[in-house]
């Protein structure tokens, strides 16, 4: 869960908890188990340990499985998907109005990629407007959020800093956190840059034998190459974006604004302007090359806040 409440009974400060005591429990894939099987575990906790559920079950297919896991729940969620294409305004709309039509809280999955080696498949995230669109879906009317996941390197989901997307997306994800939990957007109080990018375009070859290359999810937004230059500016200010040596100046509003640019060979940068001054910049770490040595699919991020 995106919140974390301090326990009061038979827990630690890690498990959250309803004001009245009771755990939540939101097992992932809740449809592999059926209803009788987790009717039969909330009465256990009760029964044995005391211990009162309040039962959030997380589900592939949320739809088809909503009506007979209603009577148990307390609220819903659902895996979601990894690409702007399937994370639309209205179907994120529709999916919160059926939990709150049958009584039931919602909790959102907001998101920032997908691409699993292992499985060789891949989500077009769009760089981050496919975290940008999940936030807004869940500012939209959800009562909770799920930021999915904070670690699974395997499935190229994770929200953790690391060298690869410094604290790019939980930087961004606390300005949308802001605005959910407190019904407006905080105030900007200096300007940020954040470049996204891959490092390889998407349909390139990579030197190492694979034997086995990662493809388009059906449903997902078409595959594309671009870099995206966004900005957090307190007022208007010019961005100059070089990319791959090629470089284009623009004027930008104050708040949230972003350009993209044609995936180029090298490395790339952004700064902002403003009276003369340079206010922002950032070079990113890694080169794009036409052959990688394996392929990889994920973005790449920087961001002149924290590095």
């Amino acid at each position: 869960l995106a919140t974390v409440q301090g326990g009061t009974q038979r827990g630690t400060r890690a498990a959250y908890r309803l004001s009245d005591g009771r755990l939540v429990v939101s097992p992932f894939k809740a449809e592999g188990r059926s209803v009788t099987y987790w009717t039969n575990v909330i009465a256990t906790l009760k029964n044995s340990y005391g211990i009162n559920v309040a039962f959030v079950p997380t589900f592939l297919d949320f739809r088809a499985y909503a009506s007979a896991f209603a009577n148990i729940s307390y609220g819903f969620s659902h895996w979601g998907q990894r690409s702007p294409a399937a994370n639309t305004a209205t179907s994120m709309k529709s999916t919160i109005d059926l939990a709150h039509s049958m009584g039931k809280i919602w909790m959102q999955p907001v998101s920032v990629q997908d691409e699993r080696p292992n499985q060789a498949v891949y989500d077009e995230a769009n760089n981050t407007e496919n975290l940008r669109a999940t936030w807004t879906g869940a500012i939209n009317g959800a009562d909770w959020v799920q930021m999915v996941t904070w670690n699974d390197y395997s499935e190229g989901t994770q929200f953790a800093p690391s060298q690869r997307n410094n604290s790019t997306y939980l930087d961004l994800s606390s300005y949308y956190l802001v605005r959910f939990k407190t019904g407006a957007f905080p105030t900007i109080t200096k300007d940020v840059v954040y470049v996204t990018h891959r490092m390889q375009r998407y349909a390139s070859l990579p030197t190492y034998p694979q034997t086995s290359l990662m493809r388009l999810r059906s449903g997902s937004s078409p595959a594309r190459n671009k870099i995206e230059v966004l900005t957090m500016l307190t007022s208007g200010a010019t961005v100059t974006a070089t990319i791959g040596g090629v470089q284009s100046t623009y004027d930008a509003p104050s708040g949230v604004h972003y350009g993209l640019f044609d995936l180029r060979n090298g490395q790339h940068s952004a700064s902002v302007q403003r009276n003369g001054n340079t206010t922002a910049s950032v070079t990113t770490k890694y080169t794009v090359v036409d052959r990688p040595y394996v392929q990889d699919l994920q973005y790449f991020a920087v961001n002149s806040g924290r590095g």
